[in-house]
C-alpha cells in the first residue's frame, strides 16, 4: 500500500471512530437528560421533607459502588473524576431549582448586607499601619487614602493593627498580604483567621528595595544588614553575592533604616525604600537590589465593619472543610459551574488540628449579583467554618 492509500486509510478509520463517539455522546445526552429529571424530583423531595441538598456520605457510597462496577480498571481514576463531576453538577442543579425559603432568606440577607454596607470614609479617617514613617505600609496607605485628610497612627506589629481597629481606636488598618516575588505574608492570613475583620479595599505598591548606609559607608566594609524578612527574600540574589554579611531581621524596613542611622556605624546597612532613605538621612549604596524588576506588594485595608465601595468587583472568603477526600474539589466545582473567575487560593494550617487547613479564596464578583450570592451560600453549606471577608474594589481586573 503506498503512502497516499495509507493516509486515506487512517483518515477513514478516524472518521469511523469519531462517528462512534458521536453516537455514544448522543446516547449519553439522552441519559443525562433522564438523569437530571430524576435529580429534579429528588431535589423537590428534599425540599418538601426539609432535607439538605448535600449528603457527603451518600455521595461517597455512590462513588464507591460505581467504581466497583468498572470492568476496565485502567480508567479507575477517570471514572471517579467523571462521577464526582456528575454529582457536583446534580447538586448545583438542585440548588438552582429548589425554591427553598431559607435559601431565599439567606440570599436576601446577603444582598441586604451588601446594600447596607457603608462606603469608605475618606474624610479625615484614622488609619493604623505597622512600622514607622518611611515604611512601605505607610507609603501604600498614602496611595490609597488622601494624605492631607488622613490621620495616621503606627504600631509595632501586624496583630496590633487588627487589635487597634477592633478596639475602635482607628477606622481602618493596612497590612501587606502578598508579594509578587516572595508570595504570601502568612502572618496576615493567620490574623484574618484570628480576628473578625473585613477587607474593604486593596492597594498594589511597586516595591524597590535598596541597600542603605551612612554617608561615609562603603559596600566592601559592610558587616551587618538589617531589614524585614521580606526585604531579605526579595533581595536574595543580590545578598548571595555577599555571603559574609550578617542578615539581621527587623519588624520593618523603615525601622531598620532608622536603626542604622542612629547606630552611626558605617559597617551597618539596611534594606529599605528610597523614601526611608530620605526620611532618615541615609545614602543609597546600591539601587534596586530586589531580583525581580516587577516587584509588587498587595496591601489590604481592613475594618471592623463591612464597607463596599461603588464598583466593588472582588470577594474574599475563608473556610475550613471536613478532612475527607473530594471536599475541596466540590467547593472549587461551584466556581466552574457558575463560570466565576477565581483569582487566588491560599491554605494555612489549622493551629489545633494536624494536617488540616483553612482555605482563602479571592474571586471576581459582587454581592449584588444573585449568582454570586447563591454560590457563596452553596459553599457555606458544605463548610465546617465559613467567613465572608469582604467585597471590595480591585484594580487588578481592570488593567
Amino acid at each position: 500500500m503506498d503512502d497516499m492509500n495509507i493516509s486515506i486509510h487512517k483518515m477513514n478509520y478516524m472518521d469511523i471512530l469519531r462517528d462512534k463517539i458521536n453516537e455514544i455522546d448522543t446516547n449519553l445526552l439522552n441519559l443525562f437528560e433522564e438523569r437530571m429529571s430524576a435529580v429534579k424530583e429528588i431535589g423537590e423531595y428534599k425540599m418538601n421533607h426539609d432535607l439538605p441538598v448535600h449528603n457527603s456520605e451518600r455521595e461517597k457510597e455512590v462513588l464507591e459502588s460505581k467504581v466497583k462496577m468498572l470492568k476496565n480498571t485502567d480508567i479507575l481514576n477517570e471514572t471517579g473524576e467523571f462521577f464526582r463531576a456528575l454529582m457536583t453538577i446534580s447538586r448545583n442543579y438542585q440548588h438552582k431549582i429548589i425554591d427553598k425559603k431559607d435559601i431565599q432568606d439567606l440570599s436576601l440577607m446577603l444582598q441586604s448586607f451588601w446594600l447596607s454596607s457603608k462606603q469608605l470614609n475618606l474624610k479625615n479617617p484614622t488609619v493604623v499601619y505597622q512600622g514607622i514613617p518611611g515604611s512601605y505600609s505607610e507609603e501604600a496607605l498614602m496611595m490609597f487614602f488622601d494624605e492631607d485628610n488622613t490621620i495616621k497612627t503606627n504600631v509595632n506589629t501586624f496583630e496590633e493593627v487588627f487589635k487597634t481597629i477592633l478596639n475602635g481606636d482607628a477606622d481602618y488598618g493596612i497590612v501587606p498580604l502578598e508579594n509578587s516575588t516572595t508570595g504570601s505574608v502568612i502572618d496576615t492570613y493567620d490574623l484574618l483567621v484570628k480576628y473578625n475583620c473585613y477587607i474593604v479595599g486593596e492597594q498594589i505598591l511597586k516595591v524597590d528595595q535598596n541597600l542603605l548606609g551612612l554617608e561615609n559607608a562603603k559596600i566592601d566594609e559592610i558587616t551587618d544588614v538589617y531589614s524585614h524578612p521580606q526585604g531579605f527574600s526579595q533581595s536574595a540574589a543580590f545578598l548571595k553575592q555577599h555571603p559574609k554579611w550578617n542578615l539581621i531581621p527587623y519588624h520593618n524596613t523603615a525601622i531598620s533604616a532608622k536603626y542604622v542611622k542612629e547606630s552611626a556605624n558605617p559597617t551597618k546597612a539596611a534594606i529599605a525604600s528610597k523614601r526611608a532613605c530620605e526620611k532618615y538621612g541615609l545614602t543609597i549604596l546600591k539601587h534596586n537590589i530586589n531580583h525581580s524588576p516587577t516587584n509588587y506588594t498587595r496591601f489590604i485595608i481592613v475594618a471592623k465593619n463591612m464597607h463596599s465601595p461603588v464598583g466593588s468587583n472582588k470577594i474574599s472568603v475563608m473556610f475550613s472543610l471536613p478532612h475527607k477526600s473530594g471536599t475541596l474539589y466540590n467547593i472549587l466545582a461551584h466556581f466552574t459551574y457558575n463560570n466565576i473567575n477565581m483569582h487566588k487560593i491560599e491554605s494555612r494550617p489549622m493551629p489545633d488540628k494536624n494536617w488540616e487547613y483553612y482555605f482563602f479564596i479571592d474571586f471576581e464578583g459582587s454581592l449584588n449579583d444573585k449568582i454570586i450570592r447563591q454560590t457563596i451560600l452553596n459553599i457555606n453549606n458544605e463548610c465546617l467554618r465559613f467567613n465572608f471577608l469582604g467585597n471590595y474594589k480591585s484594580d487588578m481586573f481592570t488593567e
